[in-house]
């Protein structure tokens, strides 16, 4: 009996990927993106507020600077241009125990948000 040659399942790994993941002192937990267009300045801002809500209110606490180091150089990376991939950054600098990690594993993120783009009469 003749076997039939098994296909190659094809994974569409979409381009832009990456997480935010709250570390250290017994917790893991994180926000990921799987996307077809880089993330923008303000789609990562929302991640990084999704990451906050999902954390107890020590866990927070502990991560208060944490998260605004974020903020803050994901607001300049978007002035650049974006995050580009192979990104791992953890928040506070310097690193501690307790952390916010944000990490692009390929494409960008953080990209400026589009202009509206206005039409021969103005109109948006």
């Amino acid at each position: 009996m003749t076997s039939k040659p098994r296909r190659k399942k094809r994974s569409k790994t979409l381009p832009n990927r990456g997480r935010i993941q709250a570390q250290g002192g017994g917790t893991e937990k994180s926000v990921p993106w799987r996307q077809e267009n880089p993330p923008t300045i303000t789609e990562m801002l929302n991640k990084v507020s999704k990451r906050e809500s999902k954390l107890t209110p020590e866990e927070l606490r502990d991560r208060t600077e944490a998260f605004s180091q974020l903020r803050a150089y994901l607001e300049k990376a978007a002035q650049a241009g974006g995050v580009p991939a192979y990104i791992d950054k953890h928040f506070p600098y310097p690193p501690s125990h307790i952390r916010v990690d944000l990490q692009v594993i390929t494409g960008k993120a953080g990209v400026p948000d589009k202009e509206p783009v206005e039409d021969k009469n103005g109109t948006v």
